[in-house]
Order: C-alpha cells, then structure tokens, then sequence
C-alpha cells in the first residue's frame, strides 16, 4: 500500500464527498416521494403478463432507500476522518492543503509559491512534510 498516495487521494476527494452527500440526499427524497405514490398502488397477487407489478417496485424502492442512506452514512464518516484530520493541522499546514490537493488544478503549485512567498522547491519541501503528517494520522504508526 502506497501510504503517502492512499492520503493524497483522501484529501483530494473531500470536496467531491460534500457533493455526493447532497446528490444522496436529493435522490433520497425522490425515492421518498415516489414511495408515497407507490404505496397508493393496488397491490395483487393475481399473475399479470409483461409489466412489472406495483409491489417488485415497491421492493426495489426499498432497496435502493437502504443503500443509499448505507452510502451517506460512509461518505460522512469519511467526510468527517478528513476535517478531523485538517483540524489537527497548523493554519500554514492546512492552507497548503486546501491549495494544493482540495482546490488542486494546474496552477497549484504556482498559487502556493505566491501566497507564502517561497520557491518551488520549498513548496515541495512543505508539501512532502505535511502529506507524510496526513498520512500517519488516517493510517497510523509505521507510515511514512
């Protein structure tokens, strides 16, 4: 396992994860909505030839309820991992952070040597410190 990796892509996917949790939630309230609707449906168990029945709906509602709310709960303990995670850094440390790997882009690098003022090299310097820093507080002890 690439530990330094493993970390890099865990702070690059925290503001894709606040995306996903609003995406669940609105698909949650749809599958809600048309829940509503599905259990006004007559329900029968009289056979019927090529449709789906009211209540393989129904079921299929219920499962994708079940999963999706599985999934927002994973994505905000994952959310919350990484604001644990940033919380423990230094303002200079996170600020880094947020330039280089949450707001990311091209110009990265250039944005951070603008802000603090600092040579590529050392940009690089700081970044290989902090994301081996990242690193030992999602894996643990023998990382980095």
């Amino acid at each position: 396992m690439n530990y330094i990796q493993e970390a890099e892509d865990r702070i690059k996917e925290y503001d894709q994860l606040y995306t996903a949790v609003d995406n669940i939630r609105q698909e949650l309230a749809a599958l809600n909505a048309e829940k509503d609707m599905l259990g006004a449906q007559k329900i029968t168990d009289m056979p019927r030839g090529g449709s789906r029945e009211p209540d393989d709906n129904m079921c299929n509602n219920i499962a994708k309820r079940k999963e999706l709310r599985e999934r927002l709960e994973i994505t905000q303990r994952r959310i919350r991992q990484v604001e644990n995670v940033l919380e423990k850094l230094n303002p200079e440390e996170r600020r880094l952070v947020e330039i280089l790997y949450v707001i990311g882009g091209k110009n990265a690098i250039k944005t951070a040597m603008e802000e603090f003022n600092i040579e590529q090299a050392h940009v690089y310097r700081r970044k290989n410190i902090v994301i081996r820093k990242i690193a030992k507080m999602f894996l643990g002890v023998g990382v980095a």
